[in-house]
């Protein structure tokens, strides 16, 4: 499955907007040395995603299903994140009550203690990423990405 970066590479290759792979880049590598400065290290993709999702929805009961759902990933892809993330002690599992099948996801202590940076994190970026832009030239971007987004629907269901 093509990344985002993929489809950076491919519009540059045909020649049609070769600063669109060079401003992907910018973005993933100032987020890479902005997690590193705020000691966030594996949270600035997916796992910092998920634990800002714990974190706000914490009075509710999650489940993988859950996570699958808001990051619009597949089971699979779930559930290594999930080993992962318990792995990297951001999370911990607890047995559902009644049904054994079922394991709920918890924010653990350093998924708490690491919830404020992410937030500075998402913070600093969007104030770097979108300083100097006017609301309608950013609601222009927000348009192309939506008429991206489904032109990709429409090709799906093709």
């Amino acid at each position: 499955m093509p990344s985002f970066k993929m489809v950076a590479m491919t519009t540059k290759r045909e020649n049609k907007h070769p600063d669109f792979k060079n401003i992907i880049k910018q973005i993933d590598d100032f987020c890479k040395k902005e997690a590193i400065r705020l000691e966030l290290d594996h949270l600035d993709g997916p796992q910092g995603e998920v634990v800002c999702y714990l974190f706000e929805q914490q009075s509710q009961v999650i489940y993988q299903k859950h996570i699958e759902e808001h990051l619009h990933i597949e089971k699979s892809v779930a559930s290594r994140l999930i080993k992962r993330m318990e792995k990297n002690q951001f999370i911990r599992l607890e047995q559902h009550p009644t049904d054994k099948r079922k394991q709920c996801i918890r924010l653990s202590e350093l998924g708490y203690q690491k919830y404020n940076r992410l937030k500075e994190f998402r913070n600093i970026l969007h104030e770097t990423v979108f300083a100097n832009i006017d609301k309608k030239d950013l609601d222009c971007v927000v348009a192309v990405f939506k008429q991206i987004s489904k032109n990709l629907q429409e090709e799906q269901h093709d």
